[in-house]
């Protein structure tokens, strides 16, 4: 079995497979959520990982993906070292089950690592990430994505792929610039999903206020309707989990920071799919965006 999803996947000059080969994930109604915002250092991977926790605390399937391919840091937040990452999966070093890390009830942890590579094209490795992520999303019911800063072409395929963008900001200028001109790219792609927006590090007022400036924008010159999911104020109990290397709703689940990743999961499992079958309608999407395949797939 092994030997056959690593001959699949390999990279090398028999290319990897096209769309039309990429499994049908058995009709996996797994929901995509990718969490960006364009700005680093917004806290964008911690939001990840208690988003992924408080999901498994409701009994839900979650993947945990780490996709900053150049510098990934959910491994460290957790504590864990992973055997197997993504970029062993795609050189097929491993089967794409055995790169899942079971990291906390209900949430696997799917590691980040070197993707994209000069030894093998966009087009081979878009296509191995499909096949791989087809075989991972099975019998997953939320798959959460926690993207690299920026707006570089994979961060985008990935977010206009996705169900739901969750757009984190801090109150400050160039984090909610950097946020508003991520919108815009999803906006000139033709995103359909739910663009909602976390405004981090702020209590009620300010962060209220800091999603009117971005509404205002995004209204005004994009055209598009975006929502507020949640706020979580500037508290010191996630200074502590990050220093103690755990999710930060199980760590200190009473604290106002929990309270604010508790409104972000009852948002996110509250939005309704907009897909008879989301994994498949996912893949589909990833393929006709990310860098190398879009253009010959036509989606």
């Amino acid at each position: 079995m092994f030997r056959d999803q690593a001959s699949a996947l390999r990279l090398g000059a028999e290319g990897a497979p096209s769309l039309s080969a990429v499994r049908d994930p058995d009709g996996a109604a797994t929901r995509t959520v990718a969490v960006s915002g364009g700005k680093g250092g917004v806290g964008k991977s911690n939001i990840s990982l208690n988003l992924a926790a408080y999901l498994g605390e409701l009994g839900h399937e979650v993947i945990l993906l780490d996709t900053d391919f150049g510098l990934p840091n959910l491994d460290v937040l957790l504590g864990c070292i992973p055997n197997q990452s993504i970029g062993d999966v795609m050189r097929g070093r491993c089967a794409p089950d055995e790169a899942l890390s079971p990291v906390m009830p209900g949430v696997r942890l799917l590691a980040g690592g070197e993707l994209w590579s000069e030894e093998y094209s966009h087009r081979e490795q878009a296509r191995a990430l499909l096949s791989a992520l087809s075989v991972q999303m099975a019998g997953a019911d939320y798959m959460i994505m926690d993207t690299q800063a920026g707006r570089a072409p994979a961060v985008m395929g990935l977010l206009m792929a996705s169900e739901m963008a969750v757009m984190v900001t801090t109150p400050e200028p160039p984090a909610l610039m950097d946020c508003y001109r991520t919108i815009k790219g999803l906006c000139r792609g033709g995103f359909e999903g739910e663009v909602g927006v976390v405004v981090n590090r702020a209590a009620d007022r300010e962060a209220k206020r800091t999603f009117g400036q971005l509404e205002h924008m995004v209204r005004s010159f994009l055209f598009r309707r975006i929502r507020l999911l949640t706020w979580i104020p500037d508290d010191p109990a996630v200074g502590r989990a990050v220093q103690q290397q755990i999710p930060l709703i199980r760590g200190f689940p009473d604290s106002r920071a929990s309270q604010g990743i508790r409104r972000l999961g009852e948002a996110v499992t509250g939005e309704p799919t907009r897909s008879r079958n989301p994994a498949r309608a996912f893949l589909r999407r990833l393929a006709k965006h990310m860098p190398g395949v879009g253009a010959e797939e036509g989606g």
